[in-house]
Order: C-alpha cells, then structure tokens, then sequence
C-alpha cells in the first residue's frame, strides 16, 4: 500500500496522509480519489476476549456480552480481526465494537461513494502490523496518539490483548501515568496468559515525540520502529505509524461488494491492457505469415484448374478425326476415366498433410492408362527431427487416402530439408 491516499480520523481530527504530506481536512468525504478510511470509530471498544460458545456465532455472543456489561445501549456491530477456536466450545476473538448505527454510516458512505473507499479500524491495522512483522514470541505494540495509548499484545495469528489506555491530558505528569498504566497492563497479561514478552515496539503520531516509554518492572526492551518524514503544517514531523499503514494487506479492509476487485482490477489495469496488445499483435503476426505461405499454392492451383478448363474446353469444340477403332479406343478410354479424380481434390489431398513449414517447389500430375502418378518436390524448414516427423506425416496422410508410394527420397541439412516424393493410385 506503498503510495496509496490515505483517510485517518484520530482523536476527533480527519487528516489526509498522500505522498509524505498530511494536511487536515474536514471530513473524509472532502477528499477526492479512492482512499483508504483509517478510522478509531469514536466510542468504540477493541478487546481481546474468551468466550463459550460456537465460532460461527462469536460475534453475536460478543456484542450480546458488550449490551450486558452496559457499553452500549443500542444495536451493536462486532468487527471481527482475529478468531481462534481453543479447543471444544471455546473461542478467543479480537474485535471492535461500535453501535449499529455508526456502522450502517459508513457502509452506506461507502457504497455512495463515487471512487474507491475502503475502511479500516486503527486497532486492525496494529492486528495487521504483527502479522506482517511475524514474531516467534509475542511482542507488545503501542500506538501512541494525544492522550490514548492503544496496546496490542500477540504474535502471528495469536493475540492475547487489546485495549486503550488513556490519560487526562497530554501533561508530562499524566504522559507519565499513561506509560504506568500500559506497563500494568502488559504485567497483567503476562500473569494470566503466561507469555514471556521481550520487546515492545512503539508507533508515535504527529502529536507525540519519539522518546521511549518507561516500562517499571518489566524486562522488555521498547523500541520505535524506522521513521519517516512527514510534513504537516510547515513542519517535518518523523513519524513510525505510517509504516504500519503501509504493511496493511488490502483484502483485510472492509469494502461492501466487489470493491476489492475493482481496486485490484485499477493496479492490474495497465498490465491487462499490455498483455492484450501484445496477443493481437501476435495474432496479426501469425496471420500474415500464414497467408504468405498458403498465397504461393493457391496461386498454383489456380494455374492448374485454368489450364485443365481450357483443355476441356478444347477437348469439346475441336473433336480429333480417327477412324472407327480410335473412336472406339477414346470412348473406352473416357468410360474408365470416368472416376478421375479432380485436380483440386488431389491438391487438398496433399494440402492436409502439409504443415506450416513444408514448402512445395514442384508439383506434376499425370493421368497415365487407367491410373494417377503424382511427383512432388519441396523441403521442409525445420530441424531434422521435426522435418521428418512432419514428411512422414505427409506420406503416411497420402497412403491414408490410397496413395502408394513409388519413389521416396528424403535429404537433410541443417536448418531444412529436400524431399522428393513418387505416388500412383489406380483408378477403378
């Protein structure tokens, strides 16, 4: 997601984020362009939590256990970033909660939208931060932002915590109580999972500095990961959680519809255009090449049919004067030529046997008492083994159509190969 226009309501603020520059706007919708919602949902509740049931209805047992310990008062919508069934009916699940109604917004938004809008919850891209990062052991991320700390603790495919720790104001008094209160959170965790947690990685925003947290009692080593700079209102500001923005796959998002088939159908698009262009070239190509083949036997054909009309034609208006027994010896000669075959059906004869790369030089067709003779002479432009597979393809074709071959003569070189080939056919 390198490059993409990013949306990001944080703390009440709506910033766009494009090309290492984050101005603030209004609204998302003041933005133009397809556009990546990040979001915090105001109000909302990420959780890791155990319950008891079927997998396939965690969520509604969750938002019914949200209603019960009076977080909301209203329909509630579970955003599910992680489920994991442990075993019979027990279920771990990483979610964030909102109101129905909030939701049901931003879908319709969405749907409305004339470009391509996805959303994504803060807490799903921290889910989607340690899954790209890939830890063996779990690790502890924090997200740092005005007064809230949002803390994940998991590895891939396994999270243990999640919450919002949050101070009174951004006082360096109460900067400190909030970095207590994520080291008693990350102690807590760590006594009823079990998990040995030794590093902790921190994201920081434009409103928090990149100084490390003090983690009392801990043993884990916190870190800020690779920075970038980032201008915002005449200033540079270094900021790591844009890393995590850009390591979010795509298909995790939510997008009602085939969404994310059009955002990736818009990446490909340039590819699929090239691919297409490069077919019919190819096409046209093949096209010519084949008709520069088959243009020289056609045109021999034509000469043959031409010549053999004009000697019917012959035959007819100037009758020979014989006496009896030759008049006799022609009609009997007419009466057993009666089945001979065509000059054009002998052409496609050996026209289906001929591939691509067999040229033919010279073609004699004779009609002898009672019979056919054929000689034939080309060569084949290809390598040995395939030019005397594809002549013998020629020949087996022509015994096939009850031709018997009377001379067989087959000479190679390097880059083609001469044949010269004899057949008769009896004619009943």
């Amino acid at each position: 997601m390198n490059n993409s226009n990013f949306v990001l309501e944080l703390d009440g603020a709506t910033y766009h984020l494009s090309s290492h520059i984050l101005e603030k706007k209004s609204d998302f919708q003041s933005v133009s362009g397809c556009k990546f919602l990040v979001s915090d949902f105001e109000k909302s509740i990420s959780r890791v939590m155990h319950i008891t049931g079927d997998i396939r209805y965690a969520e509604a047992i969750v938002a019914r256990a949200l209603q019960d310990e009076g977080e909301f008062d209203e329909p509630v919508t579970v955003i599910t970033h992680w489920k994991k069934k442990q075993g019979g009916k027990n279920v771990d699940i990483f979610f964030t909660a909102l109101t129905s109604r909030v939701y049901l917004q931003y879908l319709d938004t969405i749907v409305e939208h004339p470009d391509f809008l996805t959303l994504i919850p803060v807490f799903c891209v921290l889910a989607g931060f340690i899954n790209q990062l890939n830890p063996n052991d779990p690790i502890a991320v924090i997200f740092r932002h005005n007064r809230f700390a949002d803390l994940v603790i998991g590895k891939k495919n396994q999270f243990y915590l999640a919450t919002q720790c949050t101070a009174f104001d951004t006082s360096e008094e109460q900067i400190a109580v909030l970095w207590e209160i994520v080291s008693r959170e990350i102690s807590s965790n760590i006594r009823e999972t079990n998990v040995a947690i030794k590093k902790a990685i921190v994201l920081n925003w434009i409103d928090t500095k990149e100084d490390l947290p003090t983690l009392k009692d801990l043993e884990i080593e916190p870190y800020i990961i690779e920075t970038e700079p980032i201008a915002h209102e005449n200033t540079l500001c270094l900021i790591s959680f844009t890393r995590a923005l850009q390591m979010f796959p795509v298909m995790e998002a939510i997008t009602p519809g085939r969404g994310k088939l059009f955002f990736y159908a818009d990446k490909l698009s340039p590819f699929i255009m090239a691919f297409f262009a490069i077919s019919i070239l190819l096409m046209l190509y093949g096209s010519f090449f084949f008709q520069s083949k088959t243009g020289p036997l056609k045109g021999n054909i034509a000469v043959l049919e031409e010549k053999l009309h004009h000697i019917s034609r012959m035959a007819l208006s100037q009758p020979r004067e014989s006496d009896y027994l030759d008049t006799l010896k022609f009609i009997d000669s007419l009466f057993q030529n009666r089945n001979l075959p065509s000059c054009k059906g002998i052409i496609n004869d050996i026209s289906m046997g001929i591939s691509s790369s067999t040229i033919v030089e010279e073609l004699k067709i004779d009609f002898p008492d009672r019979g056919l003779k054929i000689s034939l002479t080309g060569r084949v432009e290809a390598d040995f083994d395939t030019a005397y597979k594809e002549y013998q393809t020629l020949v087996s074709g022509l015994q096939k159509e009850g031709y018997t071959v009377d001379g067989n003569t087959f000479n190679t070189r390097i880059d083609s190969s001469r044949f010269e080939l004899t057949l008769s056919r009896s004619i009943k």
